[in-house]
């Protein structure tokens, strides 16, 4: 159980999301409860319905905030030649899984299973992801075929760096 701790609202707010990534990727969302989640985290059950509508708004708001992380991860400095730009990202990408483990495999297995709202913030980042690569090597309009190809790109990405992960490697970012 955490400590109660008194916090600014959006320091609270980060808090909880910070505690509830750590939650729902070693518990997942359908082994949690909203009483159990307010016991760990030291709060009241009343300030997760404030902040989050409950137990699927709280899980959806902590994959959102992982999406948001790895959506940053495709940002790297613009002055950098694209091999760079991409040794960046990977090794971006690789960080923010290392870090949220177990929020990244639930965040890729999709956590409330056939719930279209995860979904839709799984399929964003991988979009994003794809976006990115295509702006990078110049192309504004994929064709069909090349766009298979970009999110096969970003699926090999997201597979290896499970793979890593699950191989217990210490730094995935250091296979990039």
């Amino acid at each position: 159980m955490v400590k109660a701790q008194r916090f600014a609202p959006d320091a609270r707010r980060e808090n909880l999301l910070s505690f509830g990534r750590r939650y729902f990727g070693e518990h997942g969302y359908g082994e949690s409860s909203l009483d159990e989640l307010a016991k760990e985290a030291g709060v009241s059950k009343a300030l997760l319905y404030h902040y989050f509508g409950g137990r699927r708004g709280y899980f959806l708001a902590t994959l959102e905030e992982l999406a948001r992380r790895l959506e940053d991860t495709f940002n790297p400095p613009p002055e950098l030649p694209f091999d760079e730009k991409l040794r960046t990202s990977l090794r971006a990408f690789c960080a923010v899984a290392q870090e949220d483990r177990g929020m990244f495999r639930t965040f890729l297995g999709g956590g409330l299973g056939a719930d279209a709202e995860a979904r839709m913030v799984v399929e964003r980042v991988r979009a994003h992801a794809a976006r990115a690569l295509a702006k990078e090597l110049g192309i504004t309009r994929p064709s069909r075929k090349l766009r298979i190809a970009l999110a096969g790109s970003v699926g090999y990405v997201e597979s290896a760096t499970l793979a890593w992960l699950g191989e217990g490697a210490k730094e995935c970012e250091a296979h990039v």
